[in-house]
């Protein structure tokens, strides 16, 4: 089973396993979250015993911390994962999603592979803002919104509101 898991693994992911042996703890990357809320509203930072206290923005975890490799590829500098920059325009299945890593070519590595939820999660911006749905969707994308990924690392695009 380990061989396959490896198979599966890029590069960026198998080194810990060489180097240690086992694979080490995974840091949590730090959301970024940085309001407070009550039932809907956000409020002002609570303090201990307070009704609300305790949330996300009240703790610091790890920061996120990236770096650009000149080559189509962003390197998670607290995971140690690898990442392509680009987007695939085309909503896929995880399974289609799999296809497209196992026959990818990039920065000199064909060992790519889909990552898992826990990884998907560490690349997440919760300051991210998508705006209000309204009652029988969208149409566009409002102005306000900020994806809940960092720009300047990966490319991003907003689907198409049209398709759902």
């Amino acid at each position: 089973m380990l061989k396959d898991f490896l198979q599966l693994c890029s590069i960026a992911c198998a080194v810990p396993l060489l180097l240690w042996g086992e694979w080490p703890p995974s840091p949590v990357v730090d959301t970024g979250q940085n309001l407070c809320y009550d039932i809907g509203e956000p409020i002002r930072t609570p303090r201990e015993g307070a009704a609300y206290f305790g949330q996300d923005a009240q703790y610091q975890g790890v920061q996120p911390s990236y770096r650009d490799n000149g080559d189509g590829t962003v390197t998670d500098l607290v995971t140690g994962l690898m990442w392509s920059q680009a987007t695939d325009p085309n909503k896929l299945s995880l399974e289609e999603a799999k296809q497209v890593a196992k026959d990818m070519t990039l920065a000199g590595y064909d060992d790519w592979r889909a990552p898992n939820v826990k990884e998907l999660y560490s690349l997440i911006d919760f300051r991210g803002v998508t705006g209000l749905m309204m009652r029988g969707g969208m149409s566009e994308v409002p102005a306000t919104s900020i994806p809940y990924i960092n720009t300047d690392y990966f490319e991003f695009r907003y689907g198409d509101v049209a398709q759902g």
